[in-house]
């Protein structure tokens, strides 16, 4: 019996993300086209044609990944293939989605031309509040009105949350091979989307997509930062080590459960619930099969820093709902700390470089964009007491 034909999916990104994350979960559903400027990834994935995912929980199994091929992010060919496509992922990085724009722009004008009318759906899996709408409005710079138009109507933008740890791959003898945590969740915000809504086994669409995105910065996002800051401070190599010290995990706990306080004004978030998935974060942590580095999970402090990002944001809550703070506080002093004390971090170089011109209490006023001297003068005394 012939196989049927899949619908075809373009992930941008051949890395650890887009071949863990990714395409283990719509592998079942599309023919997944890797778009990467990696050629030797892009070389090992035409030449093999499918690759083995590591899930490592209580024990390590293994998933096939096939119904894929590649090809180079700048390859002529690429535009029209995205104009034939079902559904375009990315797993590229915030950074990056700015330089992958006028190529999907391009496949727009390509599906006009072609008068290809089904629809396309595309999802930013980024590490980014609202990466996909980041996306969109990098796309439409390089598009007419009426091209706008044309999209509005046949292209849905849908905004994403993604969790999973995937540390570097530790087999050096096939680049392909990829290892991932055995949790994951990938909740799609459907308002957005165009035409019917896929049954995709371990992919969620929501109406409020807020919620999930703010848990999760919240908690895990919030909560594996300040086990790596902390965990340099306290001079530990990987995030294992750091949350197995019962002080650090307490001060790390003691974080989350501040930011979960934010969770429960703004969302009436289940407190039973929320609890049961910090422990659960906690235990992820603990994973004895994941090798993650603290300065891995360290690096840019400037971007983790930033007004909206996984520390200053639960703070601004605390602000805003008049709550407790102390642990919040901590963690975003060990944060300077890693800044003023990592020479390898070119972003710690650039805090250094910010808090010897300034003066810390001006360097944090710049880097988070708080307004609040006494939360600022709050984070100078907690950083001179570290």
């Amino acid at each position: 019996m012939q196989k049927a034909i899949l619908p075809k999916a373009i992930q941008f990104g051949a890395g650890n993300i887009g071949r863990g994350l990714v395409a283990p979960v719509i592998h079942d559903n599309y023919f997944i086209i890797f778009a990467d400027t990696n050629e030797s990834i892009i070389d090992a994935i035409n030449k093999e044609e499918s690759y083995t995912v590591r899930v490592l929980g209580e024990s390590v199994s293994t998933i096939e990944i096939n119904n894929i091929m590649g090809i180079n992010a700048k390859h002529p060919d690429l535009p029209l293939t995205i104009a034939r496509a079902d559904l375009i992922t990315t797993a590229v990085g915030p950074t990056v989605l700015e330089y992958i724009a006028p190529t999907i722009a391009s496949g727009i004008k390509c599906k006009i031309q072609d008068n290809i009318t089904t629809y396309l759906n595309i999802i930013a899996c980024e590490n980014m509040l609202g990466a996909t709408t980041h996306l969109k409005s990098k796309i439409i710079q390089y598009l007419t009105d009426e091209e706008i138009a044309f999209m509005d109507k046949y292209v849905g933008f849908n905004n994403c949350m993604v969790d999973r740890i995937v540390p570097p791959s530790q087999n050096k003898q096939n680049i392909l091979e990829v290892s991932v945590e055995d949790f994951y969740e990938w909740i799609v915000d459907k308002s957005n989307f165009k035409g019917e809504i896929p049954n995709i086994a371990g992919l969620k669409f929501t109406s409020a997509l807020d919620k999930y995105v703010e848990r999760k910065i919240f908690t895990l996002n919030t909560g594996h930062a300040i086990t790596a800051y902390l965990g340099f401070l306290y001079g530990k190599p990987t995030i294992k080590d750091a949350i197995e010290d019962d002080g650090l995990a307490h001060d790390v706990r003691g974080a989350m459960n501040e930011s979960a306080e934010v969770l429960y004004c703004r969302y009436n978030v289940d407190k039973a619930e929320h609890q049961a998935y910090i422990e659960k974060i906690i235990k992820r942590f603990k994973n004895p099969y994941i090798v993650d580095e603290i300065l891995r999970v360290a690096r840019d402090p400037k971007r983790k820093l930033s007004f909206n990002d996984r520390l200053i944001k639960p703070l601004r809550g605390t602000i805003e709902y008049n709550l407790k703070n102390d642990y919040l506080i901590k963690g975003i002093a060990a944060a300077l700390y890693f800044s003023m004390n990592c020479p390898e971090d070119k972003e710690a170089l650039e805090i250094k470089a910010l808090v010897e011109s300034k003066g810390l209490f001006e360097a944090i006023k710049t880097l988070t964009q708080l307004t609040d001297d006494t939360i600022i003068n709050k984070i100078v005394k907690a950083y001179s007491t570290l």
